[in-house]
């Protein structure tokens, strides 16, 4: 064979080499690419069916415009308020979450006051022992995984503050979860992920289903009944800040 015909076998060798190696360079990138379209973030994600929307009830303190401290449950227990969505006569509006007008004695004869008060131009409510909600909602009740997106007032005061929560079947005894402050003197929206909850287990401390340690300042809270764990990358942890 001459040498030109061998240069001309050699450079069709190589041409051939070369589309190989692309086409396999091409393919390992499709795969690449399909692998992070399914995959989930580390602890909760999208693995599995995602979580399904079951329902959400809510509590909100923006329009509030009545008598501080709380006398009452807010909305009263076992009226008709708190069967569905509700308008408080002090503008305080919601559905399916009720908050108690008492927290703890804290080493005191009487209990601690829900206070609702203006702060930064926002109306929210706090106590210096714990503030009281509970779940009035039985069909979200029912459920045992949830996202709740707390609004608060991100005042200067500490660098955190703490929701506790019943967890687990059987188990009547809270479990923390710190919330973390900035100090922005704004609202803020921090939204928990929580599976594994068993509300219905709330036996202690006024029988309420969730509370807030006396660092917070609450504006807001809802609660989303998810049906399957909360795995879904839609419902990861996050904050939100709405000023």
């Amino acid at each position: 064979m001459s040498s030109t015909g061998s240069f001309f076998l050699f450079k069709e060798f190589i041409m051939k080499k070369k589309y190989i190696m692309v086409l396999s360079l091409s393919l390992l990138i499709a795969v690449l690419f399909a692998g992070c379209a399914t995959g989930g973030r580390e602890g909760g994600g999208g693995r599995g069916a995602p979580a399904v929307e079951i329902g959400r009830v809510f509590i909100d303190f923006s329009g509030f415009n009545g008598e501080s401290p709380l006398v009452s449950h807010q909305p009263e227990q076992f009226s008709p308020e708190t069967s569905g969505p509700f308008t408080l006569e002090n503008g305080i509006t919601g559905d399916g979450i009720r908050i108690s007008h008492i927290g703890d004695h804290g080493g005191q004869p009487t209990p601690a006051e829900v206070v609702v008060e203006e702060m930064g131009g926002h109306m929210v409510v706090y106590s210096r022992n714990f503030i009281y909600f509970y779940i009035d909602n039985f069909e979200i009740r029912e459920a045992s995984n949830f996202i709740m997106n707390i609004t608060f007032f991100d005042n200067p005061e500490g660098s955190n503050f703490i929701m506790h929560y019943v967890k687990g079947t059987g188990d009547d005894s809270y479990s923390p979860v710190q919330i973390p402050k900035r100090h922005r003197n704004a609202l803020h929206t921090e939204t928990v992920q929580l599976n594994n909850v068993n509300f219905n287990a709330a036996v202690q401390n006024q029988g309420a289903q969730f509370r807030f340690n006396a660092q917070s300042r609450i504006n807001r809270v809802e609660i989303i009944a998810v049906e399957g764990r909360v795995t879904d990358t839609r419902f990861a942890a996050q904050s939100n800040d709405d000023f």
